[in-house]
């Protein structure tokens, strides 16, 4: 099966090479769009695309603004080539999570280890975005849990251990999430406060 490839061309040419070259290689490009605004809808409608690739003679600020909005709000590897760059477009290349920035343009022989790189840097890169979220909530959880357990000792006159058994019972009895508890602990007291 073939993959997808959402083809953004913003170069002043206005011949189809570059398509042509993906074609070739065996990626379905069904139609190629001529600037960066379309991009998050096409890929809102279209949840097969497996690939964003942009071609464009020279970056710009706004560019790289567009392209920081899909690699945030869509799972997919964003592919860039250009024809050149300064070092500030380099970094901010980096920085937005392109998955890959080629300078010097397209060619089409490299064009396939380029494009399952860009895939294998993207899943990486998702996978570790992934474990900080689950890290960040997971924190979040414990920091309101210490401070139900601080309202249940300071209201209990109980140490800690025992405000913790307390509020693990109350979850297991209500078959509720322990930081479910620990909010609801937190609410109660806000309206006793």
């Amino acid at each position: 099966m073939s993959q997808k490839v959402l083809l953004v061309d913003v170069t002043n040419e206005s011949d189809d090479s570059f398509k042509r070259a993906l074609l070739e290689l065996g990626y379905e490009v069904p139609s190629s769009l001529r600037n960066l605004t379309a991009i998050e809808s096409h890929l809102k409608l279209d949840k097969r695309i497996q690939y964003v690739v942009v071609n464009m003679t020279t970056p710009s600020d706004s560019y790289f603004d567009g392209l920081a909005n899909v690699v945030n709000n869509h799972a997919v590897p964003v592919v860039v080539f250009t024809g050149s760059s300064t070092r500030k477009f380099d970094e901010k290349a980096a920085s937005v999570g392109l998955s890959a920035y080629i300078v010097s343009g397209f060619v089409p022989e490299r064009v396939r280890h380029i494009m399952d790189l860009a895939k294998a840097r993207f899943h990486e890169m998702h996978a570790i975005k992934v474990e900080l979220e689950k890290t960040r909530a997971s924190l979040a959880e414990r920091k309101i849990i210490e401070k139900a357990k601080g309202i249940l000792m300071r209201r209990r006159t109980i140490d800690e251990e025992s405000a913790f058994q307390m509020m693990r019972k109350m979850a297991m009895d209500k078959n509720l999430k322990l930081a479910d508890i620990a909010n609801n602990i937190i609410n109660a007291d806000t309206l006793f406060n």
